[in-house]
């Protein structure tokens, strides 16, 4: 083997590393686009609606007879 081959060795390892890499990140990004168009979109008011939904009423501080 000489100095050559191992050059072309080297070179073809890492195009094949780049390669693999590349189409993780290519593969990530169409699977986040495919998921968020799946996603129904959110209406405006309805962040606020499940935080109002998620907090427990206030304890009453007076009651009528206090009055």
């Amino acid at each position: 083997m000489t100095s050559q081959d191992d050059g072309r060795n080297s070179f073809v390892r890492g195009m094949t590393i780049g390669a693999i890499i590349g189409a993780i990140v290519a593969g990530s990004s169409l699977w986040s686009r495919r998921r968020n168009r799946r996603q129904p979109p959110r209406l405006e008011g309805a962040a606020d609606a499940e935080v109002a939904r998620d907090v427990s009423p206030p304890a009453p501080t007076e009651t009528v007879e206090q009055r």
